[in-house]
């Protein structure tokens, strides 16, 4: 297990309703094409994430609808477009998508490559393996240490929604160093180097919250272990999420 394969399975658990291509992901957590390939298979071969030929009814519980059929969308517009019942461009298709799922009654997939929708063996997370290598084995395949003084993201019981449940007292904060941060605590060195480059460019706060919980868990006291062990549960267990 190498430090990008949890900032996969991360950016995963924090998006379970999205679908991104390898490419995507690679711009989204600014990580090499071949580095997210090679964490993909990595993750699959620990099984903490599997192919997901249901990932449409599975992430939405999709009712009453043929779910082979629908992923068979495409083939459908490609026969169009060479009929010449619509144009073949990727804006027609999108459109004629948006038209069939608004009258099938499917959620909207506003975040969502509607290219990508329509492509088996989507990846998932498996939850309950990635909730157990999370709570029980992160912190030692992983370990931390807090270092220097210096300017960062908050991060641990230092990020804002944690720091209210806890008397912090004058001990310095966990920051994640960066240049761009405006708080200064003791340094902890994110799960990968790339996590503040890709929380500023492209801002999650469910990502953020699953770093800090997992930072939390890394290097807290007791009790500030067991409510990150508990918050984490809750998000993981969350349907909605």
């Amino acid at each position: 297990m190498k430090p990008q394969d949890c900032l996969i399975l991360l950016k995963l658990l924090a998006n379970p309703k999205v679908v991104w291509t390898q490419r995507e992901l690679s711009s989204l957590i600014f990580i090499s094409l071949a580095e997210v390939n090679q964490s993909i298979k990595r993750l699959i071969a620990a099984r903490l994430i599997r192919k997901d030929n249901n990932w449409l009814a599975d992430s939405f519980k999709v009712k009453n609808i043929d779910i082979e059929q629908y992923v068979k969308f495409d083939s459908i517009l490609n026969e169009m477009c060479s009929k010449n019942y619509i144009n073949d461009s990727f804006t027609d298709k999108v459109k004629l998508k948006n038209i069939i799922i608004k009258n099938i009654n499917l959620p909207n997939f506003t975040n969502t490559n509607y290219d990508n929708l329509f492509t088996k063996n989507q990846i998932a997370p498996i939850k309950s393996a990635a909730k157990e290598f999370l709570i029980y084995g992160l912190k030692y395949v992983f370990p931390a240490e807090l270092g220097e003084y210096t300017r960062g993201v908050p991060t641990a019981i230092g990020a804002p929604f944690l720091s209210e449940k806890f008397v912090m007292g004058d001990d310095p904060i966990p920051v994640w160093p960066s240049a761009e941060g405006e708080v200064k605590g003791v340094a902890l060195e994110p799960i990968h180097p790339s996590v503040t480059k890709s929380l500023q460019a492209y801002p999650d706060d469910n990502f953020y919250k699953l770093l800090v919980l997992v930072d939390t868990i890394r290097v807290g006291r007791a009790r500030e272990r067991n409510m990150s062990i508990e918050m984490l549960e809750d998000v993981l267990n969350d349907e909605n999420e």
